[in-house]
This record gives C-alpha cells, structure tokens and sequence, in this order.
C-alpha cells in the first residue's frame, strides 16, 4: 500500500526535515509540497492525495482554515505552537505535533495515518461493493448495522438509531438506550446510508431525519446553528424556523414559539450570554437545565451542581440541587 503525502509549511527548513523524516517510511511518497495557504488549498484539491502534513500558521491561509475548507485527505498538524490542538482535532486531525518533531513521536503518527488510510480504503471498496451489487439486486441503501460484541455479531436495525456520532475510524451507534460501535468511518456510512432518511449535521454527527422534530423538543432554548449544506437545507425548508445570522459555514436558525430551558423544576431565564445563565423564580428540590453538564461549572451564589443523564442522551444534563431564587450559571 502506497500513501501519497502533502507538505505545507511556510519555512524551507521545516519542509526538508519532513521530507526527511517521511524518506524512512518506505510506503509513503511525497506527491506535493506547498510553502502557503494558497497553494495547499489548490494542491490538497488532487485526486488520490492520503494526507497533508500542515503547519498552523502560514501566509494566505493557516492549516486549520484549509482543514476546515472541506478538505477530504487525512491532516496530521506540525507546528510550534500549542494553542491550537483543540481547534485541530475539531476538524478530525490524526495528530498534532510540536516541533522540535522527536522521531518516535512522528513514526508513531505515520503508524496512526497508515491504519486510518487503509480503513477508509477498506470502507471505500465496501461502498462501492455495496452500490455496484445493489443496483442488481437490492435498494442502494443500508437497512440495518452490524456491531461487534465480544466475538458476537449483533445487528442495529436503521429504523432503531437514535444518532450516529463519529469516533476516530470508528462510528458510534446510539440506539434505544444503548450504545455499538460500528467498523467504519462516519465519511464511508454516510455514502450508504439514504439521505431522505438521515441527515448529517456536523463533521461528526448524522441524526436520523424522523427524530429532528423531538431533537428540537429536547433541546430547544430558541435558537439552532446548522453546521453542514446538508443541515442548512433542511432547515431552509423546515416550518417554523428562520435563518437569523450567517458566520462563515455556521448557519443560525431562530425555532419560533415558546422555549423552556427546564426538564425538571421551573423558574424564568432573565439573562443569557456567551458562558453565562441568570435564572430566577426557581422552584423545586432540584432543576435540570436543558444545558449539557460540563465540568468546572460555577455558580453564584455557590450551589451544588453535577451531571445527569435523561432521556437517553449519551451526553448528562446540568441538575442544581437544592436551588435558591435567584442563580448565575457560568463557566470561570
């Protein structure tokens, strides 16, 4: 197996110990290197390319803009700066390096390229198998998902899967209260999964479209943001919501009607703000917000505050014990 690789980095000196580097791994061939944005951007465009590896900050355009730029090959970061590895694995990175690169650090995230290469070879000749058989025998388009328990085989029908999140190479199977893990990349199951009946609305989700409606009952505090084409058209063409603000690829939708924030107790929301809540009237031994619990949460005054898991959401919800009045949520 041949992997083609892409170099971008602004400085020459960099790009030559990458060439270095990549000339002892015998299977992988340096198709292109670029020294700016620019010209990554044009050259991660060519068919067949496996990987790029990107420095952060370069002229015309950073790596992470041509990561997030729809970019299909593989991206492993390498960069002197650490600011930015969570953004990076944001946009799926295999890695992110910190130069001085140490050798056993880099041959390990070539070892990490090489397996996530073969997978997505692997889900690509599955795809295509699936399409090229079907068209004589059966409809395009998958019914059911086959996960491994132990050295059992169980088998998720479609019609039971509540989301499908992306983990690593890997997808996770979220279905009546339960969770599988499926041996294919979310980029390789959505190829075979029929789009009038699911929807992929972020990098790393695809939510079955029959159950956006509850979604929006579950979580909905007024507003919604569309992260992919595929999400923004439906909810262009979904009633009672209004698109409200346009920022690069994310897309801010405005859900008309009534919103409640409280899956248990009650009160009133009187100020909401970027890492902020201020709640008042809050009644009840305890109140769970329809506000993902994450931890470091602080409150003013000082109340006890944790995690709980409803509805089945993979994901625990913000619960106050023993809530006074008057409360501000924030994040310090």
């Amino acid at each position: 197996m041949t992997i083609h690789a892409l170099i971008a980095d602004d400085e020459a000196l960099s790009r030559r110990v990458l060439r270095q580097l990549l000339a002892r791994h015998a299977d992988v061939v340096v198709t292109a290197e670029c020294s700016n944005g620019a010209e990554t951007i044009a050259a991660i465009a060519t068919p067949g390319l496996d990987v790029a590896f990107l420095d952060v900050c370069m002229p015309l355009a950073s790596g992470l803009d041509v990561a997030c730029g729809g970019v299909r090959p593989l991206v492993v970061f390498v960069t002197a700066f650490d600011d930015f590895a969570a953004r990076a694995f944001d946009v799926d990175a295999v890695d992110y390096l910190l130069k001085p690169i140490d050798d056993d650090r880099f041959d390990a995230a070539v070892d990490r390229v090489r397996e996530r290469v073969r997978l997505r070879r692997l889900d690509a000749a599955r795809a295509e198998a699936v399409t090229g058989s079907s068209a004589r025998t059966t409809p395009p388009y998958l019914r059911q998902l086959v996960a491994r328990v132990g050295q059992r085989e169980i088998i998720v029908p479609l019609d039971d899967v509540e989301l499908l999140r992306a983990d690593d190479v890997y997808v996770d199977v979220h279905a009546k209260g339960r969770r599988h893990v499926v041996r294919t990349s979310l980029d390789a199951l959505e190829r075979v999964l029929d789009p009038a009946q699911f929807l992929r609305v972020h990098r790393s989700f695809i939510v079955p479209i029959a159950r956006m409606r509850e979604y929006f009952s579950l979580y909905n505090i007024g507003a919604i943001i569309a992260h992919s084409p595929g999400a923004k058209a439906y909810f262009d063409r979904m009633p009672g919501v209004r698109l409200d603000a346009t920022h690069g690829a994310l897309h801010v939708y405005t859900v008309e009607g009534e919103s409640s924030y409280f899956l248990a107790g009650s009160g009133r929301v009187v100020e909401r703000g970027h890492n902020r809540l201020t709640l008042s009237d809050l009644v009840g031994p305890e109140v769970v917000l329809k506000y993902h619990y994450v931890p470091g949460m602080a409150s003013d005054p000082p109340v006890r505050i944790d995690g709980v898991r409803m509805l089945d959401d993979p994901n625990p919800f913000v619960r106050i014990k023993e809530p006074p009045p008057r409360l501000r949520l924030y994040m310090p």
